[in-house]
């Protein structure tokens, strides 16, 4: 009996160590595997959610027009099958891959490692964009507790806005950009509500400027590229279809006690974040970006 009792527990130490030594060489093999292939980085949600024009920390800077042409490789992926195209791509991922595209040993993994990433990464990103135009506040009506809002001349109405052309860069390159218009189904709100004792202030501080700085996040979708679209010679004009996602107003105000540079004060939204994970509220009036999309206006209204 105890001959067999010896044999069972000297069975049980070998599979213990079996087990033991396979776990071992399981994990020197992974490491060995991440050893060769380096990490490059992939463009995620949480950088493009959270990056508006003005970043100060180094990473990719996502102006509007970046980000319009990042919505149509998401409608036309086929676009990145240019060479020159996809090398663009990579550097929005990652500066030091790109910098590899002349080396024969090392290009091919990057590429292939790209291509492979490159329909999950652009299915996660947010079809975001942001904007940042003057508008002015016109006189306050103390029965609805709103300001008119003055977008352009006759009362026109925002409808959409028009994201100016020209070249978009990256460390892969620059490639020029296609003349771009997102349209609203809706066009944005006339009138701004907002408490006596905010609109007292802002009558206070610009009595002889009623000017204001709007800010949106919006959504696109929608891609059209057809036959009837207009060639401006940079291309078809493309059009996206825009949903507001947030709206908000804000002024500059004399800092407190007179002294030092104006400060961009919150005074309130029109349209309240949609969907919370497309709005931060820690963004300051100047992150938002300024000078790369414009109005489009209805015609002027009667």
């Amino acid at each position: 009996m105890q001959t067999t009792h010896t044999q069972s527990t000297t069975r049980q130490l070998l599979v213990m160590l079996a087990t033991v030594l396979i776990a071992a060489v399981s994990q020197v093999s992974a490491q060995t595997a991440n050893a060769e292939q380096p990490a490059w980085k992939t463009l995620t949600p949480e950088i493009f959610t959270k990056l508006p024009y003005n970043d100060r920390k180094g990473r990719p800077n996502f102006d509007n027009g970046t980000r319009g042409l990042i919505m149509m490789f998401k409608q036309k992926p086929e676009l990145l099958d240019d060479k020159g195209t996809f090398l663009y791509w990579v550097g929005l991922n990652d500066c030091e891959a790109v910098k590899l595209h002349d080396d024969e040993f090392e290009w091919p993994a990057i590429e292939k490692f790209y291509k492979s990433k490159l329909a999950g990464t652009l299915k996660a990103l947010p079809p975001l964009l942001y904007a940042a135009f003057n508008v002015r506040l016109g006189t306050y009506d103390m029965a609805t507790h709103s300001f008119e809002i003055e977008y352009g001349y006759d009362k026109q109405k925002v409808m959409g806005f028009d994201i100016r052309a020209g070249n978009v860069v990256s460390c892969g390159g620059n490639i020029p950009l296609p003349p771009m218009t997102v349209k609203f189904s809706e066009a944005l709100p006339t009138r701004f509500t907002v408490s006596e004792e905010i609109a007292r202030d802002f009558v206070k501080q610009h009595s002889h400027d009623r000017r204001a700085t709007m800010q949106l996040t919006f959504l696109v979708s929608d891609l059209s590229t057809n036959e009837a679209s207009q060639d401006t010679g940079r291309g078809k004009q493309v059009v996206f279809v825009g949903k507001i996602n947030y709206a908000g107003v804000t002024a500059s105000f004399d800092p407190p006690g007179g002294f030092g540079a104006l400060q961009d004060r919150y005074l309130g939204h029109l349209i309240p974040a949609t969907d919370a994970a497309m709005y931060d509220e820690k963004l300051r009036p100047n992150d938002y970006e300024r000078g790369s999309v414009e109005p489009v206006f209805d015609a002027p209204q009667k």
